[in-house]
């Protein structure tokens, strides 16, 4: 990796190492280092980056959606809910599509296995690419968390996520975190959201009660009718323009 690169890289990445053999290490994957005695991989910087990814999307969310009322609560919504937006902000598929929209694995240090079986194309490799240059950032700036926060921020591109949080999670089709963030926020959602009809082991009916309209979901097994039936309840709600979200809160935990 040439000089001009990893200017390129921090232009992208958003933050200036001090030490630029970390940098060059993030995108290093174990089959070039292999090759290469003297370059150490980027495994070990994966972990340190999907912790601090965890970290600081918590605390986005809680900004957005945490209140103070006699103790810490998020409004509308319960913590299931909460897990279910912020496994969707962090999981492979996210962190895939934001490492291709930046093109950062083009610099990926590879192998020739790696190279001949197209490792930089898989998911997961990208995915771990985006947390080692977490994890990177965490060592270089030690554990600086304002400066983590400013690359995290901007490689998930997680201010704009938050605010359309709707189309986010419509693009990515879970309707099930939708359906309960609008009956959340209505405050009409029960932990038990179903009634089965099972007469038909091969065709299990699942009800779900939406304002004042039932809806029906099929399917040869319980969970296959409860996501018929989340994705059905969804477009009721999207075809009756019922409003999902409300505006963000703004909490301040800085």
């Amino acid at each position: 990796m040439n000089e001009q690169q990893i200017i390129e890289l921090e232009k992208i990445i958003g933050y200036e190492f001090k030490d630029k053999n970390l940098l060059i290490q993030s995108f290093t994957r174990k089959s070039y280092s292999n090759e290469h005695k003297d370059i150490k991989n980027n495994e070990c910087l994966e972990f340190i980056g999907d912790e601090a990814i965890d970290v600081i999307v918590a605390k986005k969310l809680c900004e957005k959606f945490g209140t103070y009322n006699n103790g810490f609560s998020f409004n509308p919504f319960d913590e299931g809910t909460m897990t279910m937006i912020k496994s969707n902000l962090v999981d492979r598929d996210t962190l895939f599509t934001r490492i291709k929209e930046l093109s950062l694995s083009n610099f990926l240090l590879m192998g020739e296995g790696d190279k001949k079986g197209k490792v930089d194309e898989k998911d997961k490799t990208q995915e771990d690419l985006f947390e080692s240059i977490i994890g990177a950032v965490v060592i270089d700036s030690k554990w600086n968390y304002k400066e983590i926060e400013k690359v995290i921020v901007k490689m998930l591109n997680l201010d704009y996520f938050l605010s359309n949080i709707q189309s986010f999670l419509e693009k990515k089709e879970d309707y099930q975190c939708l359906v309960r963030m609008w009956l959340q926020k209505e405050n009409i959602y029960s932990k038990k959201l179903f009634s089965f009809n099972n007469e038909d082991k091969n065709n299990i009916i699942a009800t779900i009660r939406i304002s004042d309209e039932e809806c029906h979901g099929e399917g040869d097994s319980q969970e296959k009718a409860k996501k018929d039936c989340f994705n059905k309840a969804y477009k009721i709600i999207k075809e009756k323009g019922w409003v999902l979200c409300t505006a963000p809160l703004s909490l301040d935990f800085k």
